[in-house]
Parts: C-alpha cells; sequence; structure tokens
C-alpha cells in the first residue's frame, strides 16, 4: 500500500512542460515530462523547416512571407501544447530574430495572434545555455575546454579555461549566412582561436552540440559504420569532411537520408568546424548529442520544482 501511494503522489507532482526554439534556420517544439526527482523525459520534437535567416541576412528584416509562416507555425505549435496538457512554457528566439531590424514588430504581432510571448536571447546567454547543456550529460569535462554551437546565423564558443573565469562569446558566422555569401566574422572568429591556442600549452577538450552537430554523429555512422556517435577523431573528421563537405545537397539526401534544409547547411557547419579543429590543438571532439533546447527544458524543470515545493 505504501509503494502505492508513493506511485500516486509521483504521477501527482508529474507536470509537463516545453520550449520553442525559432532559430535562423527552423522553429522546434520539444516537450517534455517533469519529475519529482528533478529530471525531464522529452516526449515529442517537431522542427519546421523556416529559414528566417536568409531573409534577415539579405535584407536585415523578416520579410512578409517568412512572418506569416512563423505566425502559422507558432499557431500550429499552440494548439499541440493545448492539446497535450502543458503547463508551462518557453518561446526563444536567436541570431534571426536578434538581428531583425524589425524584431519588435514581429514580437508584438506574434503575441497578438497567437498569445505566445517570445523572448530573445542574447549571443553569451545562448553560449551560457549550450555550456549547461553540456555539462548535464558530461559533469566531469577537465579543463582547459570549448563548447560550441554551429547555428543558421551565429557560432557560439563558450571557454573554459584551469584558473580564468569563463568565456562566452558569439560570433556571426553561421551556416545560412555562408549559403547567402552574407559578411561574416570568420576572421574574428580564427583571431579569437589563435589566441587560445597561443595561451594553453595543452591539448583541450571540444565539445560540440546543437543540430549541426548532431546529425554529424549520425553520419560517423552512416558514412564510417562506427555506432560511436558522441565521439569523433580529428582522422575521422577528416575523412566525413572529405566524402561530403562539396557534394550536391540533392544527393545529400538521397545517399544519407538528410532532410533538404539539413542538406543545405551541414557543408558550411563542417567548413566552420574544420576551421576550428585546425587551430585549437585537440584529440578530437564530443557530440553529447544536446543543445539550447535541453538547457531551456532544465530550467522550467527547475522552475516547476521549486512552484511545487512552495
Amino acid at each position: 500500500m505504501l509503494e502505492f501511494i508513493e506511485t500516486i503522489e509521483k504521477h501527482k507532482l508529474k507536470k509537463r512542460i516545453a520550449i520553442i526554439d525559432i532559430g535562423s534556420n527552423a522553429v522546434r517544439l520539444h516537450w517534455a515530462d517533469t519529475s519529482s526527482s528533478g529530471h525531464y523525459e522529452i516526449i515529442e520534437k517537431i522542427r519546421i523547416p523556416l529559414c528566417l535567416g536568409k531573409s534577415v541576412f539579405k535584407t536585415g528584416e523578416i520579410n512578409s512571407k517568412c512572418e506569416k509562416e512563423l505566425i502559422t507555425a507558432l499557431t500550429e505549435f499552440k494548439k499541440a501544447l493545448q492539446q497535450v496538457s502543458v503547463s508551462k512554457f518557453l518561446c526563444v528566439a536567436t541570431s534571426a530574430m536578434r538581428d531583425a531590424k524589425n524584431s519588435a514588430d514581429i514580437l508584438k504581432k506574434v503575441k497578438a495572434k497567437t498569445d505566445i510571448n517570445i523572448k530573445i536571447i542574447t549571443g553569451t546567454e545562448e553560449a551560457q545555455l549550450i555550456q549547461d547543456s553540456v555539462r548535464q550529460v558530461l559533469p566531469n569535462l577537465s579543463a582547459p575546454c570549448i563548447f560550441l554551437d554551429i547555428g543558421g546565423g551565429s557560432t557560439e564558443i563558450c571557454f573554459q579555461s584551469k584558473s580564468d573565469p569563463i568565456d562566452l562569446n558569439s560570433f556571426q558566422l553561421g551556416t545560412v549566412r555562408m549559403l547567402e555569401k552574407m559578411p561574416d566574422d570568420l576572421d574574428k572568429l580564427k583571431n579569437y582561436l589563435k589566441l587560445l591556442a597561443e595561451k594553453e600549452t595543452t591539448k583541450m577538450t571540444i565539445v560540440g552540440t546543437g543540430g549541426n552537430l548532431r546529425r554529424l554523429g549520425k553520419l560517423k555512422k552512416k558514412i564510417l559504420n562506427n555506432s560511436n556517435v558522441s565521439y569523433l577523431k580529428g582522422s575521422e573528421f577528416n575523412k566525413i569532411f572529405k566524402e561530403i563537405s562539396d557534394v550536391d545537397p540533392l544527393k545529400l539526401m538521397k545517399k544519407y537520408d538528410l532532410k533538404h534544409d539539413r542538406a543545405e547547411v551541414i557543408g558550411p557547419a563542417l567548413k566552420i568546424l574544420k576551421t576550428i579543429l585546425e587551430i585549437i590543438p585537440n584529440e578530437g571532439i564530443h557530440l553529447p548529442q544536446v543543445g539550447l533546447a535541453h538547457a531551456l527544458l532544465y530550467e522550467l524543470t527547475i522552475t516547476e520544482q521549486l512552484e511545487l515545493l512552495h
């Protein structure tokens, strides 16, 4: 009987939460169940290709077509969240919305039509969240280490040395910017990495997060027939890079079962990663299969637990 009561109490404490991530290349919805122990379990993930970055990085604004598509996507997400009884959700936007001159107007229209509040997070906030997501699954990483996320509009770098405070940086260098041949922070990133390489005398631990690098782990399995998708040696990366970096997206879709929008950006993502790996002394890259969404879900889980305690 006591075990039965404990089980009932545990489920009474369980709540469903969700996050919406408005990126430069897609809009994503994750929902999860929280437990009384303070953990979460992702129940469903939905990704809608919606390339806000192509509009923003070309013209400086989110155009009317993208605005309409964004509102449609968020309306459908809101319906889904109501259907699955989500008690709390958070909607954030990153690089494309940060850079759009008309972002304030877009936020007002989204609020009016969907009743969703969008929070635009800064590049350094994004870098910190990425580090947080990694620490959830790899708590014992030794310094010096670099956490990186290569997105559509920006690349976030979080550097942790053995003694100095954590250094958070966001560079305007992303896969969509490269595809659109827009000005970027490539030289700025290279100079920053060279300073780190000069400062540190030992090889650094590199950890990659986000959709592009999660896909890299899956490509390793397909191309190299190696099921360890959580770590990539430098030699393995070079083989994958040679295999797909300049291949037509349509061929990548057919050969490696990639969606069109991912096939378009995976080449630029690998070129950015190659730049990083060539400058920073390393033995390979950890691919823990987490990203911004996981950090945001964790934050919501903690918030839910605190509210249950009060």
